[in-house]
């Protein structure tokens, strides 16, 4: 679910209105440069999109060198993702054979945001350093969405699968109305283990922010693959462009979070 970059600790804080497990998290990730402009996406004005000109990934700024057209896309994260266990309010997904969790996600600066609900307020809420944006999170079970966007995480329907064939290598796809992802993984090398834990603020799409969700988290650890991502179809992903490597990350320890109002409700 991203790399966990804070150094908080991995206790959520307090005041959560769910409770989200996540168990055995094996998932692949690559990356992605997009156009914040695209007509299809609608993105809250107070997070600001790490442009590609300021990634410091080797391969995006020998993309940028060579299209610098692209020097103010948005750098994202693509994921597709299996677990053993996946419970939200005591309740799991009912997914077909080999079903997964699709996640396009884009770092963001949520300083302004801060700075505009009381930097206090949004601290004592998601005290995180690392700040995402879910631009997809795609489930293959479309009352489970439903019920998740009901409890206020955010989800939508997709066909997503990921297995992992008889010689290691990983086999995922993401198929939505419009949009086909193929990806195929294979690990080499030692695995890196990341001994750190921390916290993480997930944003939702949309004009403005209301909601959060935070996700606490522990000792990652990530090995290179040799990888292949295609994509088709007529949404922001397919117009974008893959860009840098591929990891298996998988975490030892349960992923848990919960969601958090920002903003106190309107009175009539």
């Amino acid at each position: 679910m991203g790399a966990c970059a804070s150094v908080f600790g991995e206790k959520l804080p307090p005041g959560g209105l769910t409770s989200w497990e996540i168990q055995g998290i094996e998932e692949i990730v690559t990356f992605l440069l997009f156009d914040p402009k695209d007509p299809a996406l609608t993105l809250p004005t107070n997070l600001r999109l790490l442009p590609a000109r300021e990634v410091k990934m080797p391969e995006v700024q020998e993309h940028v060198k060579q299209h610098p057209e692209h020097t103010d896309w948005a750098f994202s994260i693509v994921e597709i993702i299996r677990d053993k266990a996946f419970v939200l309010d005591g309740k799991g997904p009912a997914r077909p054979e080999n079903g997964a969790t699709g996640l396009w996600m884009a770092p963001v600066d949520h300083s302004q945001l801060a700075a505009e609900i009381g930097k206090e307020k949004f601290e004592a809420i998601a005290p995180s350093h690392g700040a995402m944006l879910v631009l997809g999170l795609w489930i293959p079970d479309r009352e489970y969405a439903a019920y998740m966007r009901a409890r206020g995480h955010y989800a939508e329907y997709g066909l997503v699968t990921l297995v992992k064939d008889s010689e290691g290598s990983f086999q995922g796809e993401i198929k939505l109305d419009g949009l086909n992802v193929k990806a195929s993984a294979t690990p080499h090398g030692e695995a890196r283990d990341e001994l750190e834990s921390g916290t993480q603020v997930f944003f939702e799409p949309g004009e403005s922010v209301e909601n959060v969700i935070v996700i606490a988290c522990a000792n990652p650890r990530h090995r290179d693959c040799t990888g292949e991502w295609s994509k088709k179809g007529d949404h922001p992903i397919s117009r974008g462009v893959f860009v840098g490597p591929t990891y298996l990350t998988s975490y030892p320890v349960p992923l848990k979070g919960s969601a958090y109002r920002l903003r106190d409700a309107e009175k009539p």
